[in-house]
């Protein structure tokens, strides 16, 4: 399958996952990778799902002129303007925001990208209003890492699991953090004993 036949497939996963929330909205891709995608059409489920929970509602934000959304394609920080994300309310519950590559500092005060991030609005609004603009470690509902491969056939590569294992010790083994991958690996499944 090429580069392309991938992404016209995860472009049109991630019309039937949008499609459920909101009749008319689309998503901007053009220009975006098979990985940039995959992360946009995990965000999509994660958003779809938490949709589907008793009393929740789903709001979109930072909509292009179009009524787009407008994803990120290199990781930033929450407080950079222009980029999409969802705000999902529940009957009686904090706020959540879902956003896509954005910064999060870890306990070592590094950065690092979350694939797909969803930490409380308040403190996402608090990001928008500081000049860093990113969140840190104590706040994430959900991290997912992506990890896509153009070859679905390979195993994925051991060093993304000793990698999320070095993640999740700066951000601390509290929070959800996930591999998610198009490609399985029973090695990183062992490393990570899951």
């Amino acid at each position: 399958m090429t580069d392309a036949e991938r992404a016209k497939e995860l472009v049109a996963g991630i019309s039937n996952g949008l499609q459920g929330l909101s009749g008319a909205l689309s998503a901007t891709t053009r220009g975006s990778g098979p990985d940039n995608l995959y992360e946009v059409w995990l965000w999509s489920l994660t958003v779809a799902e938490a949709a589907k929970l008793p009393g929740a509602s789903v709001t979109f934000d930072a909509l292009d002129v179009h009524g787009n959304l407008v994803f990120r394609k290199a990781p930033g920080a929450l407080r950079s303007p222009g980029f999409s994300y969802a705000t999902v309310a529940k009957d009686g519950s904090d706020k959540l925001e879902a956003h896509i590559s954005a910064y999060v500092r870890g306990q070592s005060t590094v950065a690092h990208e979350a694939d797909v991030l969803v930490v409380p609005a308040h403190v996402a609004a608090a990001c928008r209003a500081h000049p860093q603009g990113i969140p840190y470690h104590y706040t994430p509902a959900l991290w997912l890492e992506a990890k896509f491969s153009r070859d679905p056939s390979k195993a994925l590569a051991l060093g993304h699991g000793r990698s999320l294992m070095g993640l999740t010790r700066d951000v601390g083994v509290q929070r959800l953090v996930a591999l998610v991958s198009n490609r399985a690996s029973a090695n990183i499944a062992m490393l990570l004993g899951s």
